[in-house]
């Protein structure tokens, strides 16, 4: 259907549709241009541009009501929605410039407790006691007291193969283990 033909319900509000508009909410009915490439560049361009409430609120039922976008997609109720392109596109961009604001590339000491940091130093000794009780007492990100409890089942588990492999000669530790994360984390968070 295109346009100002045959009376048809929204599928956004259920109002008869006469024109090219619902005359209760304003949702454009679905012509064939909307199918185009170009359309969905203007979209994007005007979702980027135009910050209004259809951001915040599909960004927040996104994360709180999974489903519910698609769903009314889905169903034609799309204008107190972000167009599915727009949302894409800004999820990205949000996702390209948000590393340097968060954690995903911090190294080991920054991911486990303080205490767990210090066993992973192999300057332990050179830090003054002053500096070292503050390590010590630091608890982490929210997430450190799960990430500890994990290194160490690892090192444990790293720690008795290598022994075995060498005949009680060689384990493994933290400082190793700290090592070969910190080696692994900035590959994997450029990613």
């Amino acid at each position: 259907m295109t346009g100002t033909d045959a009376t048809t319900h929204c599928p956004n509000c259920g109002a008869p549709l006469y024109g090219a508009y619902c005359a209760a909410c304003g949702q454009p009915r679905l012509r064939d241009a909307d199918r185009r490439f170009m359309h969905l560049l203007r979209q994007v361009f005007g979702a980027l541009t135009n910050l209004d409430n259809r951001v915040w609120r599909s960004f927040r039922a996104l994360f709180f009501r999974p489903g519910l976008l698609s769903a009314d997609y889905i169903a034609g109720r799309r204008a107190r929605w972000l167009p599915p392109i727009s949302l894409f596109v800004i999820a990205n961009l949000l996702f390209f410039l948000a590393p340097p604001l968060s954690d995903f590339t911090l190294p080991f000491d920054d991911q486990v407790p303080g205490a767990l940091s210090l066993a992973a130093r192999d300057n332990v000794d050179r830090l003054s006691p002053a500096t070292r009780a503050r390590i010590e007492q630091w608890p982490g990100q929210l997430h450190s007291r799960l990430t500890a409890g994990w290194v160490q089942v690892r090192v444990a588990k790293r720690d008795s193969a290598a022994r075995a492999r060498t005949d009680g000669r060689a384990g493994y530790t933290v400082a190793d283990y700290a090592r070969a994360y910190d080696a692994r984390a900035v590959p994997i968070s450029n990613c």
